[in-house]
């Protein structure tokens, strides 16, 4: 829609952005969106998978007695970070974390 209104708006046709998306609607048209990022795992790996000792029991008795991990990407000005965490599940508290430009096994 961004570039829509100034691209007819360029050809002479001045219209407003609830006019425009009234007229595709009518017309039955979309905007082509654009992704900025795609994401993939490699599940296709020859690397050791760690044994599910919980199988889906998360009652801790005290702290330090189940941790969870995971991994997420950022969007930053420099680019994609990726950020792991650490999650103590009796206590609800962030036992550590670290940040990397690359996901890899050291991160």
């Amino acid at each position: 829609m961004r570039r829509l209104q100034p691209e007819l708006e360029a050809q002479g046709f001045a219209a407003g952005r609830d006019r425009i998306a009234r007229l595709r609607h009518a017309m039955g048209l979309r905007c082509k969106q654009k992704r900025k990022f795609k994401a993939a795992t490699n599940s296709q790996h020859d690397l050791p998978v760690a044994p599910n000792l919980l199988e889906q029991r998360f009652l801790p008795a005290a702290p330090n007695e189940i941790w969870l991990i995971d991994i997420t990407y950022l969007s930053t000005n420099e680019g994609w970070l990726y950020l792991a965490g650490v999650k103590d599940v009796f206590t609800c508290e962030m036992v550590g974390y670290a940040m990397g430009d690359r996901m890899t096994q050291a991160l």
